[in-house]
């Protein structure tokens, strides 16, 4: 049993060391962007073609090697828990921010020009306080239920 703790608590530090955490008060953020899957646009940062899921709408290698579009592709990827992130800008290959947040609660969203302000958590990583789309050229605030 002792065993089984100490390989825990040494796994718990691997997993933290993992994250460059703050170590003063954490700092306050505001991020606008477009919302993105972090699974398929990482993907696509990695093959330097960010601008393929950018959307929500992904192109990606079919199986004879040629582009095919999955539709509402984003939208799936939060619905499944896929973290959701918020490219910096108005267009692909800006910085990314990982929306620490229930990814399903943001799956209608998706594609759209948001304004989130929050607690950076870690490096790249964003605990949000507000989340706000831009809908007919207003912001409107969604609706986040966390747990804490």
């Amino acid at each position: 049993m002792r065993y089984v703790t100490h390989f825990f608590s040494v796994a718990l530090v691997a997993v933290l060391a993992a994250f460059t955490f703050t170590t003063d008060n954490p700092a306050s953020v505001t991020v606008q962007g477009n919302l993105v899957d972090t699974l398929c646009y990482g993907d696509a940062v990695n093959m330097d073609m960010p601008q393929a899921a950018y959307n929500d709408d992904h192109m990606v290698p079919g199986p004879d090697g040629e582009m095919m579009e999955i539709p509402n592709c984003a939208t799936a990827c939060a619905n499944m828990g896929i973290p959701v992130g918020v490219n910096e800008g108005d267009a692909p290959g800006g910085q990314t921010y990982i929306l620490v947040t229930p990814a399903n609660q943001l799956a209608d969203y998706m594609d759209q020009e948001v304004r989130v302000e929050g607690t950076r958590v870690f490096d790249g990583g964003i605990k949000p306080n507000t989340i706000e789309v831009k809908e007919d050229g207003e912001w409107k605030e969604v609706e986040i239920q966390l747990m804490m």
